[in-house]
Formats: C-alpha cells, structure tokens, sequence
C-alpha cells in the first residue's frame, strides 16, 4: 500500500483544485481504456476518492466491468497484442496511476505555495522487483518546477517517453516529498 507522508486535508485540497483545472481544459486526459459510461463516472469517482479516498476505494469504484471497453491493443516487440480487459485489474492499474499523479501534483503545488522550489523523489511502496526508471531518482533533490510541469509529460497529451515525469509510468511506486530540514 502506497504511503503518502502529506495526504491530509491541505494537500486534498490542492489535488482536487489541480484535478478540477486539468478536467476544466478543452482537452484534458481521458482513460483510454473506459467506455462512455467509464468516461462519464469517472471525474466524480476521481473528485471522491481524492476528498476522502485511496487507491484502494477507487479501484473498488471503478471495478464494474460496465466502465470499461472488453479489450485493449498495445505494441510489443513490433507486433500487435489484443488483450481482454479483466475490469478489476484494470481500475487496480487506473486507481494507482490517476491517485498517485493527483498526490503527486498536489504535494508539489502545495509545496510551491509553501515557498519551496525543491523537493525529494522517494519510494511510497516497495516494488519487487524495483521497477521504472524513478529508482535512479530515489531520495534524489529535484525541483518543484520539473515536477509540476512533468505531470503527465510522458503520454499527454502526445506521447513522450524521454519526458521527466514523477510518477513516470502506471505503477510507478515513486512520489515527491518535502525536504527534511
């Protein structure tokens, strides 16, 4: 389970003030792998779970098999894949991903707001084995600015894989603390 040293009501607060003004653009990011009726629920249950959830409540919202399209087709090796999509392991996936990058922002606006302009890269959860490039960054100093602006660098709204982004891929187990003085 993902530990998130600031998740109080403060650092809520700025998740869902960065939440609400990305869902507020034209083109904001957009699940490819939910339905209609998925894209339809999910700014709510993302607005839930960040006012008085977890990871593990949206996973749990999200896990009717109604939100989500039956397959998925990605790249690997140079071949097209087509894979079912298991609805559970699917809002799993999601939940981490959406929550850890909404505490993610939150933490660094906070920050900033705070006058701070660095902060430190750490592992919220243990992953074995360790996963993502974000392990080279463990408990290294970066500054507020490159995370603030890094949010979703890597896949929105184009793809860009050579972006620095915390976190830097679905299940990344890295987040951002403030510095112990």
């Amino acid at each position: 389970m993902m530990h998130f040293e600031e998740l109080d009501e403060d650092t809520r607060r700025w998740m869902l003030d960065e939440f609400d003004a990305e869902q507020n653009q034209t083109h904001h990011f957009e699940p490819t792998e939910l339905n209609s009726s998925g894209l339809a629920v999910f700014p709510d249950l993302m607005r839930q779970a960040i006012e008085r959830g977890s990871i593990a409540s949206l996973a749990a919202s999200l896990s009717d098999a109604s939100y989500w399209k039956p397959t998925r087709t990605y790249y690997r090796q140079g071949k097209h894949i087509t894979q079912r999509i298991d609805s559970i392991i699917a809002a799993q996936e999601l939940a981490h991903s959406e929550f850890t990058t909404w505490y993610t922002r939150g933490v660094a606006r906070k920050l900033m707001e705070e006058g701070m302009t660095r902060c430190q890269v750490y592992r919220a959860d243990p992953a074995v084995p360790p996963k993502c490039e974000c392990t080279s960054l463990e408990e290294n100093t970066v500054s507020l600015d490159e995370i603030y602006n890094g949010h979703r660098a890597k896949y929105f709204p184009v793809a860009n894989p050579e972006a620095f982004s915390i976190p830097s891929s679905p299940f990344c187990h890295h987040t951002i603390r403030r510095l112990k003085v």
